[in-house]
């Protein structure tokens, strides 16, 4: 197995294994729209917004958490801009939280539990559509698997879009020095721009020349999983589950360490009589 070398700040440390466990929400994303440098409103997270027009970018778990204390504020005018929709499942139901539930669904096969996620979605919440969010593409176990991307889990807010205390709006397609176009051709003029356009896993400097990553930035390969071209490189904690990233996570790091230890033993079978 090829030493891997791992330069620090300090020196370049060589070591049979490496794990790179920085996290799945390492670096703020925040896309590049047209115009944005022109614009002369505020960009900044939330805080106090009390009658302030706000204009909130991003449907995944950041933006429905901030649209849902925002809802509670005597805000004016408050806007949802959604460019590809979002999957979005009750934090809760009869009073149990719902990451637990699912876990027990875990045997369904792929295209079942999506049916069955999307179909218990609309049960709860009925069309979304017909409020201004798109449908994604993918089902929401589909879409994690393959995009990395969770559906967003509501605690208030949609009762607030249809109460009227939040609109939909569709994708931003530039700025100007006093507004936001968006794609269907209205302008908004927001006092606040809320970005909650999510995170990225932020590795292309580190490994982006090492061909890990797909287009999209992802990694190819996560947990005990391998790749030829590089053993002794893994990766651990970078990804998301719909079944909760603690409880995924646990059975991941139990089989990462048993997979470094038996090739260590295979390696260092001569020194140390010893097993993990």
């Amino acid at each position: 197995m090829t030493n891997a070398t791992e330069e620090t700040q300090l020196e370049a440390i060589q070591a049979i294994h490496v794990i790179i466990s920085t996290g799945s929400d390492r670096r703020p994303f925040i896309p590049h729209w047209p115009g944005k440098d022109k614009y002369r409103g505020v960009f900044r997270n939330a805080k106090h917004y009390v009658g302030k027009s706000v204009l909130l970018i991003g449907s995944g778990n950041s933006g429905l958490d901030v649209g849902n204390y925002l809802a509670k504020e005597a805000i004016k005018a408050p806007y949802m801009s959604v460019r590809t929709g979002t999957w979005i499942m009750p934090k809760s139901l009869f009073g149990i939280s719902l990451q637990p539930i699912v876990i027990y669904t875990q045997w369904l096969p792929r295209k079942a539990l999506d049916f069955a996620l999307v179909w218990m979605g609309r049960l709860i919440y009925g069309d979304l559509t017909k409020l201004g969010l798109p449908r994604p593409s993918k089902g929401p176990v589909t879409r994690q698997i393959e995009d990395n991307q969770v559906p967003s889990l509501d605690d208030g807010f949609i009762a607030s879009v249809k109460k009227g205390l939040f609109s939909f709006v569709p994708d931003i397609q530039s700025f100007n020095e006093d507004g936001v176009e968006l794609a269907d051709g209205r302008m908004l003029r927001p006092d606040f721009i809320i970005c909650a356009t999510g995170y990225r896993l932020g590795l292309e400097d580190m490994v982006g020349d090492l061909g890990v990553l797909n287009e999209k930035g992802v990694l190819k390969f996560l947990a005990d999983e391998g790749l030829n071209d590089f053993p002794g490189l893994w990766f651990f904690g970078l990804n998301t589950s719909i079944y909760g990233n603690f409880y995924a996570q646990l059975g991941e790091s139990k089989r990462l360490a048993e997979k470094i230890c038996g090739q260590l033993e295979i390696e260092d079978r001569g020194l140390s009589g010893e097993s993990c």
